[in-house]
């Protein structure tokens, strides 16, 4: 009797054992599934390439400022007339949206040590209750133009951090969940860089992110195939980059359709498609 009742409790022993085991691999499975941590890193890429954007655009001829001043009530401002100098960006309003339908509130100070096209110039921005559609940004911009390249293309590095060292900048959803999101990119401008203005400028993006989603979920980012953002189109229009959420499956991300400006990006792993919208 004895040797029967053993027997019986290890029978039992291993059902529950099995049970747990299938019930851990089936809550694994279910959060394999979520696609928000890519969306969370588009959305951050197109967030930050807008601030390149808009530096850029302000730092160019008062022509360009006098023509975005009249359609949304923005104010350029250079504080200083030698180097270095500040540059404040102010979009007065609530939500001001301009000619390309983007709404922004709040500033952007950007410090130059030299020309925005000079070799070696360092441009620092910072934030300051400023949101783009609906999305606020805290953290700190920093570019640094390291010159032509072999195919005579201006290329700068690009860094994203917190206000504070060691720390992601911020992203406040319209929904008031928070993504963090460090970057370390390379920046070619392949087209528009020799322009005296800011005229159909075309960027191809490498390099490496990694953050927080608003998930709570960790995730690293590393662009496979460089992200091509054509102005005035806010997201890209082709490229690859792949996301590592936590324990997760590695996710395929790839961005545009045949080239063309579209807001979404798809998310593919494990042999299924997912499609997510950029804002």
């Amino acid at each position: 009797m004895a040797l029967k009742s053993s027997l019986s409790l290890l029978v039992v022993m291993a059902l529950f054992a099995l049970t747990g085991l299938n019930s851990c691999h089936k809550s694994q499975s279910d959060s394999d599934k979520e696609t928000q941590t890519s969306a969370d890193n588009a959305t951050a890429e197109v967030l930050f390439n807008d601030v390149f954007n808009q530096v850029a655009l302000f730092s160019g001829s008062n022509s360009l400022f006098k023509i975005r001043a009249a359609v949304c009530d923005t104010s350029w401002l250079n504080q200083d007339s030698a180097f270095p100098r500040t540059m404040t960006i102010a979009y007065r309003g609530n939500n001001c949206v301009d000619t390309y339908g983007v709404g922004r509130t709040g500033s952007m100070l950007a410090s130059f040590s030299n020309l925005f096209k000079d070799s070696l110039a360092v441009v620092k921005v910072s934030f300051n209750g400023y949101s783009v559609s609906n999305y606020k940004i805290a953290g700190i911009y920093l570019l640094t133009n390291t010159g032509h390249n072999s195919a005579g293309h201006l290329v700068y590095t690009m860094q994203v951090t917190g206000d504070t060292t060691g720390q992601s900048a911020v992203i406040t959803t319209p929904s008031g969940k928070t993504i963090l999101w460090s970057a370390q990119h390379s920046l070619e401008w392949v087209q528009g860089d020799t322009s005296s203005t800011f005229t159909n400028p075309v960027l191809q993006i490498t390099g490496t992110a990694r953050g927080f989603g608003q998930l709570g979920t960790p995730f690293t980012e590393t662009i496979t195939t460089a992200l091509k953002f054509a102005f005035p189109c806010r997201w890209p229009e082709s490229g690859v980059a792949t996301i590592s959420p936590g324990n997760l499956t590695p996710r395929t991300d790839t961005f545009g359709s045949g080239g063309s400006c579209v807001s979404k990006v798809n998310v593919s792993f494990s042999n299924q498609n997912y499609t997510e919208t950029m804002p």
